[in-house]
């Protein structure tokens, strides 16, 4: 049987163990995840597949849905990067436009932005990416992906 002094001290401890073990669980540290992927410089690539109608402005204007043919070279130029933070542009010989992104906490998955389209990547390695991008405007409507090599 316990007395009401090995209880009050019993007690005590307990409270000290949760208290320790909130502190450690709280940390930081626990939090923190690993260090995203440096992405900063150009990234090339042409289409691996993909449709759209309408003017996305890269590509020649359709009226008709057409499904996109590899052959134009677009590149993924990557500025400036704060720890999982991106800025830079998104450009072919016809256009450039600004964008933003995002590396996701699993350091492979990259959701970006740019004026129009919504892009998600897939890290496949150091140097290779899958980028796909989607617009669901007034102006166009696509859905295409893209296999990007580091330059």
């Amino acid at each position: 049987m316990i007395d009401r002094k090995s209880s009050g001290k019993l007690r005590k401890l307990a409270a000290a163990s949760l208290v320790s073990l909130a502190t450690v669980a709280l940390s930081p540290q626990v939090f923190a995840a690993p260090a995203a992927p440096s992405l900063v410089g150009s990234w090339s690539g042409v289409h691996t597949g993909g449709a759209y109608v309408g003017s996305p402005g890269h590509s020649p204007d359709k009226s008709e849905p057409t499904f996109i043919k590899p052959g134009l070279l677009f590149t993924l130029t990557i500025k400036q990067q704060s720890d999982r933070a991106l800025i830079g542009t998104w450009s072919t010989p016809r256009k450039t436009e600004r964008l933003v992104g995002v590396v996701r906490l699993d350091n492979k998955t990259v959701v970006l932005a740019d004026e129009d389209t919504h892009f998600s990547a897939v890290l496949l390695d150091a140097n290779s990416m899958e980028f796909c991008g989607t617009e669901a405007g007034e102006i166009s409507i696509l859905a295409a992906c893209l296999l990007l090599k580091k330059d």
